[in-house]
């Protein structure tokens, strides 16, 4: 079993990366959001320098934020630097596009985009498109120096839902699914639809599982000051993604629905509101302002299921393990280097 975490693009991220690598996990994502973070690529680079065994990715950028050609570009050259550690993922921008006012884009173009790449991380030619026009281009000097494709960088696609599942079945090597047991059975049908429109086997796909869990030690509790630094801004992403996706609320479990609607009349009210795209993200998984933060109540983080015992915790990576999953990554937050440690003494030793 693989062991992933996920934190922000910072110039500093290289600190967190090498402390999960001592700690055991095998990949570290960093989240690319230009509006939030530092750049994907430069601290992926600075990643690469400090470490030896854990593969590297971002997690996920966004195709539409720059042209195929300059996305393969930027990836062979974290090759270069971690040869054979290095991974695409994809997503469709739920957060990188929505910060700029901008809604996702959607699955059609999400397909171009990858099929685009993989050719161009392949060493082919490949053909996209930019506004109105197509273009037309290939990596030109692969076995100079600049870049490095071998070995080849695996794209993995972010998708929680039945299209992107059957696109990812399709094109990806790898996919991130939303965690939890009943919401990866349900990806699989769909997964395995898609690969064999390409004639290939579910098996031949990365099932990575995206989690939040927090494992209480002594007396902590949902009210804990260390559980909350951890888990508020990560369940405040939570209702940010469902206030833009749900359509009804009544799906949700009661704690959930009420924090959603609470969240989304909130966000209207915060300063400057005429771009509360912007005020809104504020923190954003990594952090909370004191207007939000109120909204991650000790029942919602209750009801998140995020408090696993060490036990618990080690019986759902064998659930994922039976289910074919590949690889549990973590969203963290926090005292992100003693999660991870904690983490890998409690779960990742014993299983």
């Amino acid at each position: 079993m693989e062991f992933g975490f996920f934190i922000p693009a910072r110039i500093d991220s290289a600190e967190v990366v090498v402390a999960g690598e001592a700690a055991g996990f095998t990949h570290a994502w960093l989240y690319d959001s230009p509006l939030l973070y530092a750049d994907v690529y430069v601290a992926l680079a600075l990643c690469a320098q400090r470490t030896s065994r854990i593969m590297l990715g971002p997690g996920v950028t966004v195709p539409s934020l720059r042209m195929p050609p300059v996305t393969a570009a930027a990836i062979a050259t974290i090759n270069a630097l971690a040869p054979g550690r290095t991974v695409l993922g994809l997503g469709t921008g739920n957060t990188a596009r929505r910060t700029m006012d901008l809604p996702r884009v959607t699955w059609d173009e999400t397909a171009e985009e990858m099929r685009a790449l993989n050719s161009l991380l392949r060493g082919r030619d490949a053909t996209f498109a930019v506004n109105s026009q197509r273009g037309h281009a290939r990596l030109i000097h692969q076995q100079e120096g600049f870049i490095k494709l071998a070995p080849r960088v695996p794209i993995y696609l972010s998708a929680f839902g039945p299209k992107g599942q059957e696109l990812a079945g399709e094109l990806a090597d790898g996919v991130f699914l939303r965690g939890g047991v009943k919401a990866i059975q349900g990806a699989l049908p769909h997964l395995e639809r898609g690969a064999a429109r390409a004639g290939r086997r579910l098996q031949d796909l990365a099932l990575v599982a995206m989690s939040t869990i927090y494992i209480p030690e002594g007396n902590e509790g949902p009210d804990s000051d260390s559980v909350r630094r951890t888990l508020v801004p990560l369940l405040l992403g939570s209702l940010r993604y469902q206030a833009w996706t749900v359509r009804d609320l009544s799906q949700l479990s009661p704690p959930y629905a009420k924090a959603v609607a609470q969240y989304a009349r909130l966000a209207e009210t915060l300063p400057g509101t005429h771009a509360w795209h912007l005020d809104a993200f504020w923190g954003y998984l990594w952090n909370a302002g004191p207007d939000l933060a109120e909204l991650v109540t000790p029942e919602l983080i209750e009801a998140s299921g995020a408090l696993m015992t060490a036990e618990r915790a080690r019986a759902y990576v064998e659930e994922l393990k039976g289910m074919g999953v590949r690889q549990l990554a973590l969203q963290v937050a926090g005292d992100v280097p003693g999660y991870l440690q904690r983490f890998a003494r409690q779960v990742i030793a014993r299983v």
